[in-house]
């Protein structure tokens, strides 16, 4: 082993164990990936919703079970690009959203009707519905999720609501510019907290916006300055966190992206970072992790559809821990805990 490849293996190694030593006293930067990761892995026949991959989840513990939606990928198929610009012989693989339970979080069992969430509008054709957020307020599940036509109207943030977690009223695109990852401002048992009697919400699309609603369903977004540095970019907003520490003044808000990985892949394509802002000015960042709190270690989330990357948006408290379930190389779910307090 050269010179070189030690001194990464002993990073990684540092990484994967304790996180970085330069973590701020307002990160939640401790994780420990549970030792049987992965927890859910695609199925199915060639060809079937979700026999390429199955990742990306949002989680949320409710009447003594775990729910989730996660994003599940066809195999390798060539689809005619309903609505769209693109030549018709090319090649695009279709997501969609489904539906699973578990009583430990470990074990889940998939809804026989899946996927709860389908790609059947134009907007949503031919690359389907991407990445779900999941919250619930005073009894009603709201989705936020992206919407895919790529060469015609490319993402569209989109949401839906639901009282069961299994049928699902769609709203359309709440943006009329391309748009995703509607990271709702929530606490821990995964609501949505309002601020100055408005809902929140932070989305990327390379920019950066900051939305406000009165009903979770419309929305109004402004442009956000940011203090990313370039070497940050590609990047995007995983979820947004509140009334987490005794203060209750602080949003954490948590980013996926190159985060200083560089293109190569000996480092990251994608890894875990967190930011903060103040609920005194929700809409300007204030301080910035130096460095990711997870990057990609493990043999299951450095190869897969896309290598060396990690991306999540669930985020819950549960039994004294933060549960933080994960995409892996944008093929599978993984597991990372942390003591709260």
């Amino acid at each position: 082993m050269n010179t070189k490849n030690f001194i990464l293996c002993i990073f990684f190694a540092f990484a994967s164990l304790s996180g970085f030593s330069r973590a701020p006293d307002w990160a939640l930067a401790s994780f420990v990936r549970y030792t049987g990761n992965p927890v859910m892995t695609p199925v199915g026949e060639k060809g079937t919703w979700e026999s390429q991959n199955a990742y990306n989840p949002a989680v949320i513990y409710r009447n003594g079970k775990f729910w989730m939606l996660y994003r599940g990928e066809n195999s390798d198929l060539t689809l005619r690009p309903e609505n769209s610009k693109l030549n018709q012989e090319k090649k695009v693989y279709r997501s969609q959203i489904g539906l699973a339970w578990s009583t430990d979080g470990i074990k889940w069992m998939r809804y026989e009707k899946n996927p709860v969430l389908r790609a059947e509008l134009g907007y949503e054709l031919p690359g389907g519905l991407e990445d779900p957020r999941l919250i619930e307020y005073n009894g009603t599940y709201y989705c936020y999720y992206t919407a895919y036509n790529p060469g015609g109207q490319g993402v569209r943030l989109c949401v839906a609501s639901s009282t069961d977690l299994k049928s699902w009223k769609k709203f359309g695109p709440i943006f009329p510019e391309a748009l995703k990852n509607g990271a709702i401002l929530m606490d821990p048992d995964n609501k949505p907290v309002k601020l100055n009697g408005k809902f929140v919400m932070y989305s990327s699309v390379g920019d950066m916006y900051f939305g406000q609603s009165d009903d979770l369903i419309h929305w109004d977004f402004k442009l956000m300055k940011v203090p990313f540095p370039q070497t940050y970019y590609p990047l995007e907003f995983c979820i947004a966190l509140t009334n987490y520490e005794k203060s209750n003044n602080n949003i954490l808000i948590f980013i996926g992206g190159r985060l200083n990985g560089g293109p190569k892949a000996e480092r990251w394509h994608y890894a875990l970072g967190q930011c903060l802002a103040k609920k005194s000015e929700p809409s300007k960042i204030v301080e910035l992790m130096d460095e990711p709190f997870m990057i990609p270690t493990e043999p299951y989330e450095q190869k897969g559809f896309i290598n060396y990357t990690l991306f999540f948006e669930s985020l819950t408290r549960h039994n004294g821990e933060w549960w933080l379930y994960y995409g892996a190389a944008d093929h599978q779910i993984g597991l990372a805990k942390m003591k709260s307090w």
